[in-house]
């Protein structure tokens, strides 16, 4: 009797203290679990701060390269809009030049048809005057022999 509850005494001693080992143990493995959680946390918000850099500084860049690839868009649509202006201009001088020299033509025609018609005229009244003077000494002539 007196030896088995030396052994019960015993046995709970030896439960007792693996009950505590383990409950250390489990203590242990929860402050390292807890380590280990802070630490994922730690790095999920390292990374999550890395990322957000890495976006913004790809948001910046692509921004940049935006405004770099629109000012250069722009510079290129004012060189084509002058390149554009200056062919309208050449070809306007030119038809205009063109207009400007078929006018001459058509008011150089018209003159030298208006002086055709009045050398026509005055060839006319010449040749008219002239049949009247002729007509005019053949009267003379007429009446002096008739005198």
């Amino acid at each position: 009797l007196f030896r088995s509850q030396q052994q019960r005494r015993r046995l709970y001693g030896e439960v007792s203290e693996e009950k505590e080992r383990l409950s250390q143990q489990a203590g242990r493995q929860r402050a390292e679990l807890d380590e280990l959680r802070r630490q994922l946390e730690e790095n999920c918000v390292l990374s999550t701060k890395a990322l957000k850099e890495e976006f913004e500084k790809s948001r910046e860049e692509q921004e940049r390269r935006h405004q770099a690839e629109t000012k250069a868009l722009k510079e290129r649509l004012e060189i084509e809009k002058q390149a554009w202006e200056e062919n309208y201009m050449k070809k306007e001088e030119a038809w205009l030049l063109s207009r400007e020299r078929e006018l001459k033509e058509e008011v150089r025609k018209g003159r030298d048809k208006e002086i055709e018609l009045v050398i026509q005229r005055l060839e006319a009244e010449m040749s008219t005057t002239k049949e009247e003077c002729e007509r005019a000494a053949e009267n003379r002539i007429q009446r002096r022999s008739e005198e």
